[in-house]
């Protein structure tokens, strides 16, 4: 995961501070989107490559997940309560970071 922090302003001298990104690695399970979950999308974003993740992290709305070399970006993000394991999970729908 690369986290980069919102933006913040220096309060004293007025000036923007531009966040450092963090990156850290998690476990989770990366998977093929299904049809049902890319309705879930915007119309445009149904294009792109997409994925979805189960992790038992939150993630932030401005994290990237990286894998294989590829950048893709946190587009849904729901609570998931499997029926076949008694911890929690969130349910992402990942988009390949495209020029937009």
């Amino acid at each position: 995961i690369r986290r980069r922090p919102k933006a913040q302003i220096d309060q004293d001298k007025g000036k923007y501070i531009t966040p450092k990104e963090t990156e850290f690695t998690v476990s989770g399970s990366l998977q093929p989107v299904l049809g049902e979950d890319l309705e879930k999308l915007p119309a445009g974003f149904r294009v792109y490559d997409a994925k979805t993740l189960f992790l038992h992290e939150s993630m932030e709305e401005n994290d990237k997940v990286i894998h294989g070399g590829e950048e893709y970006i946190v587009e849904h993000k729901e609570f998931w309560e499997p029926p076949f394991s008694p911890i929690p999970h969130y349910r992402y729908i990942l988009t390949k970071e495209v020029a937009r």
